[in-house]
C-alpha cells in the first residue's frame, strides 16, 4: 500500500510523548484476555488441538440482550462473566466455554481498528494495513499444504454473500440474502445429490448437523428415501438468486444522467454474472473455517493444490479451508510513529474514549474562551489532526486552510460532532466521490443512498425460494454449478468503477487516499466525499460477526418452529387464547398493584380548582437524613395506608366497579384539608414553619413480622446510594460552612414563585387541561412531599401561574466529580401526570464538549428509567401508584451524579473492576469534573433565573442578618482552591515526568506521580495550607488531571477569582 505523501514523523510538540515498548503476545493478554473474532486453540487431555473463532464475549452482551433472550440453557444463552462463544473448525459448532480454556493464537484485526498494547497504558494507534498468512488445508482430503500462503493469493469459495457489495449500472448495492444450490456426495447413492437453503452459507466439505437442522427446508424431504443419509459430503454451491438492496447510484454522474438510471431490479438470477463484486465482506475478514480457492490456476499449481474427484463425472473439488491464521499490521500512534506489529501483541481499544485522537483525523476545535456565557454556539474551526499526546492529553492540530499549527487540550476538541455518523471520516470507511464539493461544513459529510424496504424474514425467504426452486428444475443435477470467475473480466470491469472505493489512509495535510475497486489509490479531498449511507456501511466491522450470528440464531429460532409444525402438521401462528388479560386501573392502565396515591372518590372528581386534599405528614427533621430519605420514598405511597391495604391485589376487569367509584376503600384515618394557600405559606416560611402548619401528624404504618419484605424499588436504591446526609454532600467540610443552618430562609429548599422564568424549557408548552380536582390533589401532595422531604443538596421551584413546571437545581455530592456543582433541571408535568412521567430538560452548560454524564445529554434529554428515557427494569419504570416527584430528584442525584459516572452507561457496568474500565472511568471522570467546574463558572455569569439569590448565597456566602440567619462561607472558596491544587498537582507531576525522562527523579517519586499521590493542600481559611491527599487515601474522586485539562481549568480558574475579586470589592 502506498504511504502519504505527508511526512508521517512526530511533531515536536509530541516528541517527549513515546508509546509503549513493543511487548510479548503473553503481555498483552494480561487482563482482559479474549475478544471479538479472535482466533483461540483448546488441546485437549489426549494432546489434540482445536481452533475456532470468538465470535461472542461476556464483556460485549447487552444486559436487554441477556434479558430478551429465550435459550437460557443452550447455545444463544446469555453469557456468564469469563466465558466466550466460539465457533470451532472444521465441525462448524458452536459452543460456550470459558476463557480460560483457550489461548489466543491470532487476533483477527482490520483497517481502522484502534489498539493498546496494554489496557493501562494510555497510547493507543490505529491500524493502517493488515497482511494476513493462511494455513489451508484441502476441505475433503485434508491434505495440508506445507507452508502459509498470503491471503491476497486467495479468494472466498463463495462467489457472493450476504454483506458483499455490488455495482451494476452506476448503481452500488448491499446483498441482503442468497438462495444456494449445492451437490452433495452421500454415502447410499453414486449419484450426486442436490439440496438447496436459504439465507446461510452451505459450506464445502463433510456435511455436519449444525448446517441442515438451521436450514430453511427440511433436508429430510429434499431425499427420495425421506430420511438423511448417514455421510453427505458438499463438493459444489452456487448463489442461484441474490436480493440486492440498492443504496446509491454514480455521485459524479450529472443529474441528467442520474435521471436516465432507474433502480435495478431487487432478486437476480441468471444474469448475477452483470453484477460487479466490489467489497467481499468474506473476503475482508477471512478467518478460520472459511472455504477458499485460489484467485487462478497458476497459484494454485504453485502452492501445490491437489484436487479431488468426485461422482460420475469426476467433478474436480480444489476448495480449501483455514486452518490457522497469522496476521501482521502495520499501526500509526498517536505522537505520528509508525510501526509493524504482530496482531496478537495488541489489544482491541473497544471502549475508546471520546477524546483520542491520532494523525489526519478531522475535528472541530472549540476553544473554552468562545461562548463564555453559554447561551451562544461557540467558535469552532475545522481542523486536522497532526499529533496527540496521550499523557498530557493534549494534540497538536493544523487549522483547515491555513498553515496555523496550535497545541491545545483534547477537552476543546470536538471529535464525533453533532452526529457522529456523518462527521469526519476514518480509516476503512466505504465512501462515495463526487466531482464538485459537497457544501457541507467541513469536516461533517453527506450520508447518499436510501435504503429500500426489504421484506421481513420470513416474506424475503419465500420469494428467494420460489424464485430459486423454478430456476433450478431448468437444469440437469450433473450441472457443475460453480463457474470459476474470471479473473479478466473482474479486474476489467472493476478498473472502470473510479467512483467508490474504501478510505485507507488520512494525511497530515487533509488529503483523502482512496482505494478504488481495481485497486489503483488516488488522493481526494474530503469535501468531496460522501459517506455511503445503511446497510452494514454504517457499522462497525467488529460488528458485524455478531450481526451475522444473531441473523443465523433468528433465523435457527424461526425456522426450527417451521420444522417442528412441519413434522407434527401444525400450522398457525400458536398463539395461546387463555393467556390471561392485563388487569387495568380505573383509568384505563396497566397496573400491578394498588397503592394510595390516587384515592379520589366520586365526590371528589367536582371539576373546582380549589384544593381539598388531606394532608399526611411525613416523619424526618428540616433535613433529611440518607435513612430518612428512604422512609419518605417508601412512605410516599404508603402513609395512609395500612399493612392490610398494601397486600390487595389489582382487580381483574371484570370485577372493577362502574366508572366513577372507588374500588379501593379509603383508609379509615381522619384527615385535615389544607387549601392550597396554606401550602404556598408554608413553602415559603422554609421547612421548619411548613411542619408546624400541619394541625395532626399521621405516622407511617409500620410493616408487621408476617408481612412479606418488599423488592426494593430503585427510590430506595438511589437513597442508599447518599451514604451520607444530604446535607453533608451540600455543605461540605466545616471549615467553610461554618455557622450554615440547614434551615436557612437564604436556602429554602422548596418554593412557589408567582411567575414562571422566561428561560424555562418548557415555558412555551401549553398548560393543558390541568384543573381537575384529581391532577390539583396530586400536584398538592407531590409538594407537601417536597416542601418537608427535600435533602438540602436539592431546590425545587414552582409557579403560580404554571403549577405544570417546576425547576430544581441539584448541587453535586462530595466525593465525586460533581463537587459542589449546580446543575439545573427543567421538568413539565403533562395534563397526564401523573399517568405519564415528568418530562425533564437538563440545562447543558457544556458548550459542545460533550456530555458532563453519560446520563445528560448536551440536547436535554435526562436519560433515566424512572422518566421512561430509559428501557431499564419494569420496576424502575415510573408508576402511577408508586413514583414520586422526589424520586426523580433524588435518582438524578443519587443514580446519576455518581462517583464514577463512567459506569452508568449499562454497557459498561459489567467492567467495574477490570484494567480496561478503571482506565475509562478516570478519563470520564477528569473530563466531568472540569466540566462541572464550567458550571460552576455558568451559574455566576449568566445565573438561571429564579435561583440567583441561591447561587450567591451558595458560592459568595452571606454576613449573618440576626438570629436565624448567622454570617455564611460561600463555596466558591473551596471550589477555587480545589481548582489551584489539582493545577499545582499537574504541573509538578509533569516536572517530575521530565526529570524522568532526562534521568533525574527517583522511580519511587515516578510511581507516585503515575498513581497521583502527591501531596496537595487547601486553604484553612487563615492562608495555611494543610495536606489533603496522601498516599492510600481516595476521598476524592478526582485525585490529579492531565496537563490538558489543566489548561482548561486554569481559564475556569481565572474567571472564577475575578467573580470572586469583583464580589469582594462590591
Amino acid at each position: 500500500m502506498s504511504q502519504p505523501q505527508t511526512s508521517s514523523q512526530p511533531s515536536k510538540a509530541s516528541s517527549t510523548s513515546a508509546h509503549p515498548a513493543p511487548a510479548t503476545a503473553s503481555a498483552a493478554a494480561a487482563g482482559r484476555r479474549i475478544f471479538h473474532e479472535d482466533v483461540v486453540r483448546r488441546i485437549g487431555s489426549d494432546g489434540s488441538s482445536r481452533s475456532g473463532v470468538v465470535l461472542r464475549c461476556w464483556q460485549r452482551d447487552e444486559p436487554e440482550t441477556q434479558d430478551t433472550l429465550k435459550d437460557q440453557t443452550g447455545k444463544n444463552r446469555a453469557l456468564k462473566q469469563g466465558e466466550i462463544g466460539v465457533f470451532w473448525s472444521p465441525s462448524d459448532a458452536r459452543e460456550i466455554i470459558n476463557e480460560e480454556e483457550v489461548e489466543v493464537i491470532d487476533r483477527a484485526l482490520h483497517v481502522g481498528d484502534v489498539c493498546k498494547r496494554s489496557h493501562r497504558d494510555k497510547a493507543s494507534c490505529v491500524v493502517v494495513d493488515v497482511k494476513r498468512n493462511l494455513t489451508l488445508e484441502h476441505v475433503i482430503s485434508k491434505k495440508r499444504i506445507d507452508h502459509e500462503v498470503p491471503s491476497d493469493d486467495v479468494q472466498n469459495a463463495v462467489r457472493v454473500t450476504r454483506g458483499d457489495y455490488v455495482i451494476v449500472d452506476d448503481w452500488v448495492g448491499l446483498v441482503e440474502d442468497v438462495f444456494e444450490e449445492a451437490l452433495l456426495e452421500t454415502s447410499d447413492s453414486t449419484e450426486l445429490q442436490r439440496v438447496f437453503d436459504v439465507g446461510i452459507s452451505l459450506p464445502v466439505g463433510k456435511v455436519h448437523p449444525e448446517v441442515y437442522q438451521d436450514s430453511y427446508f427440511v433436508w429430510e424431504s429434499q431425499f427420495r428415501s425421506g430420511r438423511l443419509p448417514d455421510e453427505m459430503t458438499i463438493l459444489d454451491v452456487r448463489q442461484t438468486v441474490l436480493c440486492v438492496n440498492w443504496l446509491a447510484m454514480n455521485q459524479t454522474l450529472t443529474p441528467e444522467e442520474q435521471e436516465r438510471r432507474p433502480r435495478p431490479k431487487r432478486f437476480w438470477t441468471t444474469d448475477i454474472d452483470r453484477l460487479t463484486l466490489v467489497r467481499s465482506f468474506a473476503d475482508y475478514c477471512q478467518a478460520v473455517g472459511d472455504r477458499v480457492v485460489f484467485r487462478n490456476a497458476d497459484l494454485a499449481r504453485r502452492h501445490g493444490v491437489e484436487p479431488t474427484f468426485h461422482g460420475p463425472d469426476s467433478l474436480p473439488v480444489e476448495v480449501c479451508h483455514v486452518v490457522h491464521t497469522s496476521t501482521k499490521v502495520q499501526v500509526v500512534w498517536q505522537d505520528g510513529t509508525r510501526t509493524e506489529e504482530d496482531a496478537r501483541c495488541l489489544l482491541p481499544y473497544v471502549n475508546i474514549d471520546e477524546y483520542e485522537v491520532w494523525p489526519g483525523d478531522w475535528v472541530w476545535w472549540q476553544p473554552s474562551e468562545g461562548g463564555g456565557d453559554g447561551t451562544q454556539e461557540q467558535v469552532r474551526k475545522p481542523a486536522i489532526v497532526q499529533s496527540m499526546d496521550p499523557e498530557e492529553r493534549t494534540a497538536e492540530i493544523r487549522i483547515y486552510g491555513t498553515d496555523a499549527v496550535e497545541t491545545v487540550p483534547v477537552l476543546e476538541l470536538n471529535v464525533h460532532g453533532t452526529d457522529p455518523d456523518t462527521f469526519g471520516i476514518h480509516r476503512g470507511d466505504v465512501i462515495m466521490l463526487d466531482s464538485k464539493p459537497h457544501g457541507m461544513p467541513l469536516p461533517a459529510l453527506p450520508r447518499v443512498g436510501q435504503s429500500e424496504e426489504i421484506p421481513d424474514l420470513p416474506q424475503l425467504n419465500e420469494q428467494l425460494s420460489r424464485r430459486g426452486l423454478d430456476l433450478s428444475s431448468k437444469h440437469p443435477v450433473r450441472t457443475p454449478l460453480s463457474a470459476p470467475r474470471d479473473p479478466k473480466r473482474d479486474a476489467a470491469a472493476a478498473a472502470s468503477i473510479d467512483w467508490y472505493g474504501s478510505v485507507t489512509e488520512l494525511r497530515l495535510d487533509g488529503g483523502i487516499v482512496v482505494s478504488l475497486p481495481g485497486g489503483r489509490e488516488i488522493v481526494t479531498q474530503l469535501e468531496k466525499v460522501s459517506l455511503l449511507g445503511e446497510g452494514f456501511a454504517d457499522e462497525d466491522e467488529d460488528e458485524l460477526y455478531d450481526d451475522y450470528e444473531d441473523d443465523l440464531a433468528d433465523d435457527a429460532a424461526y425456522y426450527g418452529e417451521r420444522r417442528k409444525r412441519h413434522a407434527h402438521g401444525e400450522h398457525g401462528d400458536g398463539a395461546d387464547d387463555d393467556e390471561d388479560a392485563m388487569w387495568m386501573d380505573e383509568e384505563g392502565h396497566e397496573v400491578t398493584s394498588r397503592d394510595e396515591w390516587e384515592d379520589v372518590d366520586a365526590g371528589d372528581v367536582t371539576g373546582n380548582t380549589v384544593f381539598e386534599d388531606a394532608v399526611t405528614e411525613l416523619p424526618g427533621s428540616e433535613s433529611a437524613s440518607a435513612a430518612e430519605v428512604t422512609d419518605v420514598v417508601e412512605i410516599v405511597v404508603d402513609a395512609e395506608q395500612d399493612p392490610a391495604e398494601r397486600q390487595r391485589k389489582p382487580v381483574p376487569p371484570e370485577k372493577q366497579e362502574p366508572e366513577g367509584q372507588l374500588q379501593t376503600p379509603l383508609p379509615s384515618t381522619t384527615e385535615v384539608d389544607t387549601p392550597m394557600d396554606e401550602v404556598k405559606a408554608a413553602s415559603a416560611a422554609g421547612p421548619g414553619a411548613s411542619r408546624s402548619q400541619a394541625q395532626r401528624s399521621t405516622e407511617p404504618p409500620q410493616p408487621t413480622a408476617s408481612e412479606p419484605e418488599q423488592p426494593q424499588t430503585q427510590e430506595q436504591k438511589c437513597a442508599r446510594c447518599l451514604e451520607k446526609p444530604p446535607s453533608d454532600s451540600v455543605l461540605g467540610d466545616e471549615s467553610l460552612s461554618a455557622g450554615m443552618p440547614t434551615d436557612d430562609p437564604r436556602w429554602s429548599r422548596f418554593e412557589i414563585l408567582e411567575e414562571a422564568p422566561s428561560d424555562h424549557a418548557f415555558l412555551k408548552e401549553p398548560a393543558g387541561s390541568t384543573s381537575s380536582a384529581a391532577y390539583f390533589k396530586r400536584i398538592q401532595r407531590e409538594f407537601k412531599v417536597l416542601q418537608s422531604s427535600l435533602p438540602d443538596s436539592i431546590l425545587v421551584r414552582s409557579y403560580e401561574d404554571r403549577t405544570d413546571l417546576l425547576r430544581v437545581l441539584i448541587i453535586g455530592s462530595e466525593g465525586t466529580p460533581y463537587e459542589d456543582a449546580p446543575f439545573v433541571i427543567d421538568f413539565h408535568l403533562k395534563p397526564t401526570f401523573p399517568q405519564e412521567p415528568p418530562v425533564a430538560h437538563f440545562h447543558s452548560w457544556t458548550n459542545g464538549g460533550g456530555r458532563v454524564s453519560p446520563n445528560l445529554y448536551e440536547e436535554g434529554k435526562v436519560c433515566l428509567s424512572v422518566l421512561g428515557t430509559w428501557s431499564g427494569q419494569e420496576s424502575e419504570s415510573w408508576s402511577p401508584t408508586q413514583s414520586s416527584l422526589l424520586q426523580v430528584f433524588v435518582s438524578i442525584q443519587g443514580l446519576v451524579l455518581v462517583r464514577e459516572p463512567w459506569f452508568t452507561e449499562p454497557a459498561y457496568e459489567k467492567l467495574k473492576g477490570t484494567e480496561e474500565g478503571e482506565v475509562n472511568s478516570a478519563l470520564y471522570s477528569e473530563k466531568a469534573f472540569v466540566l462541572a467546574r464550567g458550571f460552576v463558572r455558568r451559574a455566576l455569569e449568566q445565573p438561571p433565573q429564579g435561583l440567583r439569590d441561591e447561587l450567591e448565597f451558595l458560592y459568595y456566602g452571606a454576613d449573618s442578618r440576626g438570629e436565624g440567619e448567622p454570617a455564611v462561607r460561600g463555596r466558591l472558596e473551596k471550589v477555587m482552591q480545589r481548582c489551584r491544587d489539582l493545577i499545582a498537582e499537574a504541573e509538578e507531576a509533569k516536572r517530575r515526568r521530565a526529570a524522568q525522562r532526562n534521568g533525574g527523579g527517583s522511580e519511587d517519586q515516578t510511581a507516585q506521580v503515575a498513581e497521583g499521590t502527591t501531596n496537595r493542600g487547601h486553604d484553612d481559611g487563615a492562608g495555611a495550607s494543610t495536606p489533603t491527599k496522601v498516599k492510600g487515601q481516595s476521598d476524592d474522586a478526582i485525585s490529579h488531571i492531565s496537563m490538558g485539562s489543566c489548561i482548561v481549568l486554569q481559564r475556569h480558574l481565572a474567571v472564577l477569582e475575578r467573580l470572586w475579586r469583583e464580589r469582594q470589592a462590591a
